[in-house]
């Protein structure tokens, strides 16, 4: 049987080691002339699925137009998919296919059979300059077009596993169309996003890889953690940069784990997220990390409805992610010490829900840009 308790009231919300963020301070001080990478790493909640808009109302969202505005921007990787069942961000348009793999970066597309498949990604505002991550998971090919055929050409992958970037530089100014499609084989056209640049000097490089249904257990592969350090294949450091190496990373998961939809335990989630935040100091040391754990009613204590699966047992969870802190240097934001026993009355959540309202996502952001 679960024990069940109330929220600890002796636990200040955020949790903020003395030089928790130092590398944080150096990164955005030299923005103007280096750039920096800000990453949230986690779950539907991460994305921002309770929104009417994620990418505009989002906590993410918010934050990432409260430091771009300080700091000048760089990029923006937008992912494929907002979850593993398969559903498109606003950035991409294409045929119906499942994700099939996490890569550290998400979850990248897959498509059964030979010709199938066909994404078509849109720059949301003009650029000169973007990119299209894939995953080189099977040895074959497929093709791409740039602007309905003004440019186009042939990916050939090996099967290395390594996540590799097709590279667009110098464009005429337009926000750019890229179809993929014409796969060779099953499983070959995999793609995880695009990054649409601002600048390829300065600035801030947003990315929120926040996947709804995924869990810790996606980042538990040693290959999938290399890669958030900045390595593109197990043992091979090869420099893969932006929306590797970030100098900010958020990590949001677990609510799926607790809810019982894998056998990861709290344990278990612990040590996945330990190898990511040393994964993550890896690539770029000092990364300053911030770990979140969302309030996960129990319809028990406050004044909403059960939400998550298991949610008496989600205190084990919020006690891993303060101990991961503790161990490792990072911040950590508890929205149950912060929103209480009332979040629904508070307008943050809406009853049986855990998913973050428009005005639970803003009060995130407002949040952690005081400490940011």
């Amino acid at each position: 049987m679960p024990i069940s308790r109330a929220p600890r009231a002796s636990r200040p919300a955020l949790y903020l080691p003395d030089g928790w963020d130092s590398g944080w301070k150096a990164a955005k001080a030299a923005a103007s002339t280096t750039p920096a990478g800000v990453l949230a790493l986690g779950d539907s909640v991460t994305y921002a699925t309770g929104s009417t808009s994620p990418t505009t109302l989002g906590w993410f969202a918010l934050l990432r137009t409260s430091l771009r505005t300080r700091h000048g921007g760089y990029a923006d990787l937008h992912a494929v998919y907002r979850d593993t069942g398969g559903t498109l961000t606003p950035y991409w348009a294409g045929t119906a296919g499942a994700p099939a793999q996490a890569t550290g970066y998400g979850v990248a597309s897959a498509y059964v059979g030979v010709g199938t498949g066909t994404l078509t990604y849109t720059a949301p505002s003009a650029c000169t300059d973007l990119d299209i991550l894939y995953h080189d998971r099977i040895a074959g090919t497929w093709a791409w077009s740039l602007d309905g055929g003004a440019q186009t050409g042939t990916v050939t992958t090996t099967g290395d596993l390594a996540v590799k970037r097709l590279t667009f530089r110098g464009l005429a100014s337009s926000a750019h169309t890229v179809a993929c499609s014409t796969q060779s084989a099953t499983n070959v056209l995999a793609l995880v996003g695009a990054v649409h640049y601002t600048s390829l000097t300065t600035g801030l490089g947003f990315a929120n890889v926040g996947v709804g249904a995924l869990s810790t257990l996606s980042y538990l592969s040693t290959a999938q953690v290399q890669l958030l350090g900045g390595w593109q294949s197990a043992g091979a450091p090869t420099g893969m940069g932006f929306p590797a190496k970030p100098a900010l990373a958020f990590l949001g998961m677990g609510v799926n784990d607790c809810a019982g939809t894998t056998l990861f335990g709290p344990q278990q989630h612990t040590f996945a997220w330990g190898r990511v935040i040393q994964a993550l100091r890896r690539g770029y040391p000092g990364c300053a990390i911030v770990l979140l754990s969302w309030n996960n009613p129990t319809g028990i204590f406050g004044d909403g409805a059960a939400a998550g699966g298991n949610a008496e047992d989600w205190w084990h969870w919020v006690d891993a992610h303060q101990a991961l802190a503790e161990r490792y240097g990072c911040a950590h934001l508890d929205l149950e010490a912060k929103w209480g026993l009332t979040p629904v009355t508070s307008g943050f959540l809406t009853s049986a829900n855990v998913h973050p309202t428009d005005a639970g996502n803003a009060d995130i952001a407002t949040t952690l840009l005081g400490v940011l």
